[in-house]
């Protein structure tokens, strides 16, 4: 009450925001103790527009938000604690953040300042002039963030196995893996199966390089024989290695090999071969904006080998290599219907063959709409325009696909999950006759977590 007849007098005579800052700031922190967040809100916002303990201010008023489930304003003025030097608050100010993080799907962000918590309290407790109330904080602090951090701390394996039917109308000549621009319809509708498998293994992310080796397994069934020689057994290696992979900024390499065999080398139903190798390898990097807000980037090089090239002619050859970036931007507030991600991409492909030698430069759009805790729906329109300006055989290719679809995912338990997915797809080409198609396909399927 005290505080609070001093501010109205101070108030009634006209005082500048300097001079009612301090009283402001007091009667704040009562209102805060007494969990009265609103109030106290208001007038932590009136000490900072005085400039009177703007840090601790700053503090409070992220708590505050924090105690009424308002992620943004809590991260936005812990986020000034961080930054303002001031040694007693930053590493309670990570910890919050931290929290903040993880409430918002964030748990990039969330580690990141568990570790800088961890860090902040460590060096609390290893200086000599903190007073003992200061360095009793901070081993709770770093007590708190170091269990926490406990499972990141331990290398784990990784892996699933899902299995997927559905109805294609026009199956591609090409693996469902595969990224080429380099393929074409059949006309053959089937239904369908795939069967895919992954396993890997990554060392502990709290390291300051992270080592993530990885194989995936992708094998499909098509009902139409009509379309066997579109089946195929891809086998996918990668291995990542990032550089403080929990930072806001991390950066690596990336060097992986496709492997891909192929139906219809004979005469019987199953009846697989060697069909191609593709390997690429390059660097990329992605970098936390704000909370929420990322953007990355990739670049890729490696050669391709493909089997049939000796049985085609030599301008339809497909043997070669290829060049491709993409850059992406992508928000995630925990939003239920707009978590954009926006990807810009291009890839050059040289080919033996001239009429398969492309430059091709897309554009995609998709959100993740977070339903309720256990479905997730993901929509997609994408565009792509690829030249083929080398063909010799004649004028010119130029084709333009436009594909849209939607995702499903709903999370049965920890373990198991449904998956579903719908999708259209039209390629217009200069030379319609032979590369011009549409698709529609829809599938089903489950997915079961290994570890």
């Amino acid at each position: 009450k005290i505080y609070t007849d001093l501010l109205r007098r101070k108030q009634k005579e006209g005082a500048p925001a300097k001079a009612l800052a301090p009283y402001a700031f007091e009667l704040g922190v009562l209102k805060y103790n007494a969990k009265n967040w609103q109030q106290a809100s208001k007038l932590f916002q009136a000490a900072i527009r005085g400039e009177f303990n703007q840090s601790a201010a700053h503090f409070y008023l992220g708590i505050a938000a924090f105690q009424t489930e308002d992620w943004k304003t809590a991260t936005e003025n812990l986020q000034v604690v961080v930054k303002s030097g001031t040694d007693e608050l930053i590493p309670p100010a990570h910890l919050y953040l931290a929290q903040c993080y993880l409430k918002t799907r964030q748990s990039r962000g969330a580690t990141d300042h568990l570790v800088q918590a961890r860090d902040t309290a460590q060096r609390t407790l290893q200086d000599s002039s903190k007073t003992e109330s200061s360095k009793s904080m901070a081993q709770s602090i770093f007590d708190a963030a170091t269990k926490a951090l406990v499972p990141l701390s331990k290398p784990q394996w990784f892996g699933s196995v899902s299995w997927i039917w559905g109805y294609d109308s026009n199956i591609l000549s090409q693996p469902s893996t595969s990224t080429s621009s380099l393929t074409s319809s059949t006309g053959q509708g089937s239904v369908t199966s795939t069967l895919q498998a992954g396993i890997g293994y990554m060392t502990a992310p709290t390291k300051t390089y992270q080592l993530v080796p990885s194989y995936r397994l992708s094998t499909n069934f098509n009902l139409n024989d009509l379309a066997r020689t579109e089946e195929y057994v891809a086998n996918q290696f990668s291995l990542y290695i990032t550089r403080d992979p929990l930072a806001e900024t991390s950066y690596g390499l990336k060097i992986g090999t496709d492997l891909t065999f192929a139906n219809g080398k004979g005469s019987g139903r199953f009846d697989y071969g060697y069909y191609s190798t593709i390997a690429s390898i390059g660097p990329y990097f992605k970098q936390q904006l704000s909370q929420g807000a990322n953007w990355g980037g990739e670049l890729f090089w490696g050669p391709a080998l493909y089997a049939d090239d000796s049985q085609t002619t030599s301008a339809d050859q497909k043997n070669g290599w290829s060049l491709s970036n993409q850059f992406y931007y992508q928000q995630d507030q925990g939003s239920h219907f707009w978590n954009p991600t926006l990807a810009f991409s291009d890839s050059y492909t040289y080919a033996k063959g001239s009429n398969n030698t492309n430059l091709a430069i897309g554009l995609s759009l998709s959100s993740l709409m977070y339903l309720n805790s256990k479905l997730r729906i993901s929509p997609k329109l994408s565009f792509t325009r690829t030249m083929y300006t080398a063909r010799s055989s004649d004028s010119g290719r130029t084709d333009h696909l436009i594909a849209i679809g939607v995702s499903l995912l709903y999370r049965w338990n920890a373990r198991l999950s449904l998956v579903g997915e719908v999708n259209y797809e039209d390629n217009l080409s200069t030379l319609e006759s032979s590369y011009a198609y549409s698709k529609a396909a829809a599938t089903v399927g489950a997915s079961y977590s290994l570890f």
